[in-house]
């Protein structure tokens, strides 16, 4: 009986110092993490370089910061406690998140009208995509009156562009 309480003891003390040991890595790295991001994690002042304190002293966070800390109270919240894959996971849904708000902000960009002056003046003789004579656009019905083809919606306008262009097949 004595050497298995002895075991049980031994397993104990194993256990607990294991537990610190990693606490202190955990918590080792948190540090480093937050030393090494201290720029994107708090607001800077722009005069001094240094992070604005609050009226308690506490650092101020910016919008990444504050929004990896939500995720992490979020994600131990419903469940994952272990400490590095609650970073990892906050960490990617906060990558994601900003991604996202870059890409909505990002203006869509047309093509300037020098883009086309310099798409002709490179191939000025290109070979047209419509072989047919100018104006003619396959399976369009003709209106007896004017000769020009008859389109009763911007859909039917589309959908034989889309045919001439060779996007579609023709029906038939």
């Amino acid at each position: 009986m004595q050497a298995g309480l002895q075991d049980h003891i031994q397993h104990q003390v194993n256990s607990a110092v294991q537990s610190a040991i990693s606490q202190r890595q955990t918590r080792g790295g948190a540090e480093k993490f937050i030393q090494d991001n201290a720029e994107v994690l708090y607001v800077q002042d722009p005069q001094t370089g240094k992070t604005q304190v609050n009226s308690q002293g506490q650092p101020v966070l910016s919008p990444v910061g504050r929004a990896l800390n939500d995720a992490h109270v979020y994600l131990r919240k419903t469940g994952l406690t272990d400490p590095g894959q609650r970073h990892h996971v906050a960490t990617q849904m906060v990558q994601n998140y900003f991604t996202q708000q870059q890409l909505a902000n990002v203006p869509q960009q047309q093509p300037e009208p020098q883009d086309y002056k310099e798409a002709y003046t490179e191939q000025p003789f290109a070979q047209p995509t419509n072989p047919l004579p100018p104006g003619y656009m396959p399976n369009t019905q003709a209106q007896p009156q004017t000769g020009l083809p008859e389109h009763t919606s911007l859909g039917s306008l589309a959908t034989a562009l889309a045919v001439h262009k060779g996007f579609l097949q023709p029906k038939g």
